[in-house]
């Protein structure tokens, strides 16, 4: 996937701390998002954003706020399929969410059919769907009910 990355030259008037660049870029997307729906520029530059800090979170390995920011990005990018890719990605690796994974993974394949990686995606979907079936079907938990 692909890490999109602004020019931090002149980004806060003052130099900052990471943390610190984090929270001013937290706070900064908060007031954008605001604004997206008018201006589709915008729109695309808050998307990027958010597909960034997904990825920053991601690398600390804080997958839940990674997760959110990766659903900020698909949610203002729908037909970005490196965005859809992560946030499958997050969620079925580390969340357990294969509901979520399975659903994004297929949207990664609908934008991006060619896709070099396709036959592991098909895998993860696999992977994905066999998960969610034995919560479903799980003959244990059908034991217990008796």
């Amino acid at each position: 996937s692909v890490l999109f990355i602004f020019s931090s030259r002149n980004a806060f008037s003052e130099p900052l701390a990471v943390p610190d660049y984090e929270d001013k870029t937290l706070e900064l997307l908060a007031k954008i998002d605001a604004f997206t729906e008018e201006d589709p520029l915008l729109r695309m530059d808050a998307a990027k954003a958010h597909y960034n800090m997904g990825n920053i979170y991601f690398q600390k390995g804080k997958y839940e706020i990674a997760s959110r920011e990766y659903y900020q990005a698909v949610t203002l990018m729908p037909d970005d399929p490196d965005a859809h890719y992560n946030l499958a990605y997050v969620s079925g690796e580390h969340l357990n969410d294969f509901k979520t994974a399975l659903k994004h993974y297929k949207m990664y394949l609908y934008l991006k059919p060619g896709a070099a990686d396709s036959h592991l995606v098909r895998g993860k979907m696999r992977e994905a769907e066999l998960a969610l079936r034995a919560v479903v079907d799980s003959p244990l938990e059908e034991e217990v009910k008796k």
